[in-house]
């Protein structure tokens, strides 16, 4: 059972998980924060992360794609806004190129534009074989996304089913969501 391992052992599962809060590392650009995520583990030394080069050539192409897409037009910046220190985080865990991707609400806080483009990432990992698992408080963005929902309530799991199986629950719909959801 994964939940009893130490991270450190979930991540060679490839469980990776982004952070509902963002802990974000302020002194670093946004380079130097992606450069994190894909430095090997023989090179997680404070003094080598930044000085290596050959991890840079490896997935520089990969960081520019990500940077790019997610509009990040000056990477020797610092991320600034939560939004972008949430899409940085969500970045970070892309490129760690996860078997089982955890997301805790990872649109809270972005414009519709990111909303949209984290969505597209998420369905196209998914479809491409990637196990997804996304714990939102956005109803709409888990109707348009999840192929499965597991509906909870006060920590235990009241109903599991497709979105529209469970916006059509008359229980779920009176007792939690409200007709405004359905």
């Amino acid at each position: 059972m994964l939940s009893r391992l130490p991270a450190h052992r979930m991540a060679h599962h490839g469980v990776v998980k982004s952070n509902q809060v963002i802990t974000d590392f302020d002194k670093l650009t946004i380079w130097d924060s992606l450069m994190l995520a894909t430095t090997e583990s023989r090179y997680e030394q404070p003094q080598r992360i930044l000085s290596e080069k050959a991890t840079f050539r490896r997935h520089e192409a990969e960081m520019r794609h990500w940077l790019d897409y997610f509009g990040f037009a000056d990477p020797t910046a610092f991320a600034m806004s939560a939004g972008d220190k949430k899409v940085l985080d969500i970045v970070r865990c892309l490129l760690l190129r996860p078997a089982f991707l955890l997301l805790d609400e990872p649109t809270a806080g972005l414009p519709e534009d990111l909303t949209e483009k984290v969505m597209v990432v998420v369905r196209e990992l998914a479809a491409a074989g990637t196990a997804v698992v996304v714990v939102e408080h956005d109803l709409n963005l888990i109707w348009n996304l999840c192929d499965e929902v597991l509906f909870m309530a006060e920590g235990h799991v009241v109903l599991r089913g497709d979105p529209r199986s469970i916006r059509e629950n008359r229980t779920v719909v009176e007792k939690y969501l409200g007709e405004g959801h359905v």
